[in-house]
């Protein structure tokens, strides 16, 4: 058979095209080759590098709130601990106590410095001691003993009191750090991706219009291949004589 080059071209062209528009829209990526924007994909790699970038960044920062937090809500209740360990030996100072009384008042004493050493050997966050420093040798309350009237200082245990009330402190600060950070990484991860999907994602309505149009110069083409055929075959056999 005799072919139409420009129109055996056109079809070609269609059918690329059409086939490129249909790939688009499978994919939902109007790079999914490198030859059809290679500029675009070079800034849309390293976008997507950024994004996974301020991920990575968020989850760490989540995973640092979780720990202070977690340090802190023990640290609360170590400072409980102490809060209830001031008020029995402000009590043990009551003249109506009895010898008696202030070992008893001891008791709950020790009861305390055990559930205070008990919380900081046994905070953990991600099997990671916090709070191992916590512990009642570390504010100096070991030797807090109400029945020894003449050597009891509260001002120890108030001391102690304000330093873990200041380490609360600190560890709140971190968390508010920490959720300020995720806020501008946040904004960062949206912009970045918003950048990303102007250059990536498929305008479906467009592709599939596009690709309507293809197919259409695909079906006009192949129809003038069969018309030209069907000449160029009925002036052959004019020439020849059927």
């Amino acid at each position: 058979m005799i072919y139409n080059n420009t129109s055996i071209n056109n079809l070609n062209q269609a059918q690329q095209n059409y086939q490129t528009s249909s790939n688009k829209i499978s994919t939902g990526d109007k790079i999914y080759e490198a030859r059809l924007d290679p500029s675009g994909l070079a800034v849309s790699e390293r976008m997507e590098s950024i994004i996974n970038g301020t991920l990575s960044q968020i989850e760490a920062e989540q995973s640092q709130i979780s720990l202070n937090q977690t340090a802190e809500g023990g640290l609360s209740v170590i400072q409980s601990s102490m809060q209830r360990m001031y008020e029995l030996s402000v009590q043990s100072k009551n003249g109506v106590y009895s010898t008696d009384d202030r070992a008893n008042i001891q008791k709950e004493i020790t009861q305390l410095k055990e559930n205070i050493n008990y919380i900081a050997n046994s905070t953990e966050y991600n099997t990671q001691q916090v709070l191992s420093y916590a512990t009642v040798e570390r504010f100096g309350l070991d030797n807090l003993d109400v029945t020894d009237q003449a050597n009891l200082n509260l001002d120890t245990i108030k001391d102690a009191i304000d330093t873990v009330s200041s380490l609360r402190s600190d560890y709140g600060s971190k968390v508010n750090a920490s959720e300020s950070r995720i806020k501008d990484l946040q904004i960062q991860h949206y912009n970045t991706t918003e950048s990303y999907s102007a250059i990536r994602d498929v305008d479906l309505a467009r592709e599939v219009t596009e690709m309507t149009k293809f197919k259409m110069k695909q079906d006009i083409n192949i129809s003038l291949i069969q018309k030209q055929n069907s000449f160029e075959v009925d002036k052959v056999k004019a020439l020849l004589g059927f």
